[in-house]
């Protein structure tokens, strides 16, 4: 090897490392970024609240309704665009294990019914 190999090598190993160390430190942002957010739902689970967590920590809004023979939870789910949209599931319909029926409602609806018929 020859001193122009081995610098080539040399900067390519500086390249590396530099991309890696971007890499790290984004990681390291994200882990922070979590580890606040589990704090906020922490907290928010010791207070026993309900409702829109801390702003810009995410969470979800419940709503409950009582029905005949059993209690009913509609779930507000946070999709990727900020946007929250419901989620209706009738605990009244009996399905196998494998079965699941789910009434999407909103701007996001994409199906009115979603089962399952897997044999395995």
């Amino acid at each position: 090897m020859d001193f122009a190999e081995i610098s080539k090598k040399v900067d390519a190993l500086k390249a590396e490392l530099a991309a890696k160390s971007s890499r790290i430190a984004g990681l390291e942002a994200r882990v922070s970024l979590l580890e606040a957010e589990n704090a906020g739902l922490r907290k928010a689970v010791s207070e026993g609240g309900s409702g829109r967590l801390e702003a810009g920590l995410g969470g979800s809004k419940q709503k409950s309704a009582d029905i005949s023979g059993g209690h009913a939870v509609n779930h507000v789910i946070e999709v990727s665009d900020g946007e929250e949209e419901e989620m209706a599931v009738d605990v009244n319909e009996i399905l196998d294990d494998d079965d699941v029926l789910i009434t999407p409602r909103g701007k996001k609806c994409a199906a009115a019914r979603v089962v399952s018929d897997s044999e395995s």
